[in-house]
């Protein structure tokens, strides 16, 4: 970590204008990282020095107050990152039942960035070595990852770690340019076991903690598996929030149709990233090409929504339209993941307004600020404030919907009918299920997707036979309406 003017703010991992409760909470946080009885490293044991140095000033007021004095002012000012909105209705009718409205949220840097100012991208390779794994599929990662490191910046870092009953760490955090060294090890890589996915989160959090620190890197964590993990499912979750406050993304890539795409989406809409559905070699080269590629241009990471609504407004889906596509959490704060230079984040929010009452005039659906860190800063933690509000009026006006809200939710309304078909399916309602996945084929066929149309029409002749979905119809009928969204026009067969 550097010795900046807002150093000890960056110790911490709090704003300029963090208040005394924020400093305290974050410092008794820092302090369980790298206490000595938790990891005795000279470097981290130097840390923990480090962090209680600073906690000693920022809890001081005199000492902050001469500490920020220091700090100067073209430091203080704030990050060029544009929050813009659409809403669906420019003014709310005053209507005495509930009703849906839409918000399109934008995110953007809005200033070239500086490749050479930009912090190695580390990458933690946490890998399913277990029996089910054996033979093409494990080949298969293999060739991805030198693939990928042959793409990488000389400075960027490759750690490697596999699993099964038990996690190891076959590789600690290395440059890329030592290629030789990478593929050397990633060859060594033996199948045999279970599938423990717990084991591996906690060792690869536990290397990326410290690696981060002493290379100030940006770190991304990508899970490859295969199978279902049992009994840990719910303690991995719990680890993925840990991952994510300490500025961790959680990819994850599941190959085949056994993996349990139900969690394996909680776990990394908890850490910020996305789950990508690998059909073919083809497909896993071409997703860490992308996103290999994509951490060349991390701007901000670990991005957060600290948000309320007002007035009973209840925020009921959320989901991302445009750079890394994924279903987002609805617990706050809200988990965006990493905003990269030259494109842009959109969120797709839907709300329900309850009835409104006549001295109701305006309303805020959304006020917080947007909390993130910018490594390539000298002050390095942020938050931005912002609210989303719209007018109450009496009478009904046409609903005129902004072109780009309305592309992103006609998109969007696809992957929601296979939502809506596999929550039926949950609540038995399966006949139910089967006509709106009929329904979904009606949509993707007028779309021009006939592929993916035969396939949910497969799917729902199954469904009406075994009252359940398969594993590879359903996962592709999921991941291939979510990747329509990423698509400028859809596409054709």
């Amino acid at each position: 970590m550097g010795t900046g003017a807002a150093e000890y703010y960056n110790l911490l991992k709090v704003p300029l204008d963090a208040t005394a409760e924020e400093i305290r909470a974050a410092y008794f946080a820092a302090t369980r990282t790298y206490h000595p009885d938790v990891n005795p490293s000279p470097e981290v044991r130097q840390m923990f020095i480090r962090v209680q140095e600073a906690y000693e000033v920022l809890s001081n007021p005199q000492r902050r107050a001469t500490y920020d004095a220091s700090i100067p002012s073209d430091q203080r000012q704030l990050p060029p990152i544009a929050i813009d909105w659409l809403l669906s209705r420019r003014v709310l009718p005053r209507l005495t039942e509930p009703q849906l409205v839409y918000v399109l949220l934008d995110l953007r840097v809005t200033v070239p960035s500086d490749p050479s100012k930009a912090p190695p991208a580390h990458i933690c390779l946490v890998v399913d070595r277990s029996t089910s794994m054996r033979g093409e599929r494990i080949e298969m990662v293999k060739q991805s990852i030198a693939h990928l490191v042959r793409h990488l910046r000389p400075n960027d870092l490759i750690s490697l770690i596999t699993f099964g009953d038990r996690a190891e760490v076959i590789l600690h955090a290395t440059p890329a340019q030592h290629q030789i060294d990478i593929l050397h090890h990633v060859n060594q890589i033996q199948v045999g076991g279970g599938t423990e996915i717990l084991h591996g989160l906690e060792t690869a959090i536990n290397l990326s903690r410290y690696a981060n620190h002493a290379n100030n890197t940006s770190t991304q964590i990508w899970l490859i598996t295969d199978g279902h993990t049992y009994g840990d499912e719910q303690a991995s979750i719990e680890l993925a929030a840990t991952s994510r406050r300490e500025g961790i993304v959680i990819n994850a890539f599941g190959i085949g149709e056994d993996w349990n795409d139900d969690f394996l989406d909680a776990l990394t809409s908890i850490a910020g990233g996305t789950t990508h559905y690998v059909r073919s070699p083809e497909d896993l080269h071409m997703y860490f090409e992308r996103k290999g590629r994509s951490t060349r241009q991390i701007f901000a990471r670990g991005l957060e929504l600290h948000c309320v609504s007002e007035g009973g407004v209840n925020l009921r889906y959320a989901f991302k339209v445009a750079g890394d596509i994924a279903p987002l959490s609805l617990e706050i704060p809200i988990p965006l993941g990493d905003l990269y230079s030259g494109e842009k984040m959109s969120v797709v929010l839907e709300f329900l307004v309850p009835p409104l009452s006549r001295e109701i005039t305006g309303l805020n659906l959304l006020r917080g600020k947007l909390v993130m860190e910018i490594p390539s800063f000298e002050v390095r933690y942020w938050r931005l404030p912002f609210a989303v509000s719209c007018e109450v009026g009496e009478e009904v006006e046409p609903m005129v919907v902004p072109d780009a809200l309305l592309q992103a939710l006609s998109r969007l309304t696809l992957y929601r009918m296979q939502e809506k078909a596999r929550q039926e399916i949950a609540s038995g309602e399966v006949s139910r299920a089967a006509r709106r996945l009929q329904y979904l084929a009606t949509h993707l066929l007028a779309k021009g997707e006939r592929s993916l149309a035969r396939t949910v029409l497969l799917e729902a002749e199954h469904l009406q036979r075994t009252h359940q979905l398969s594993g590879e119809r359903g996962k592709q009928i999921k991941y291939g309406t979510r990747s329509l969204l990423m698509l400028p026009e859809p596409r054709k067969d």
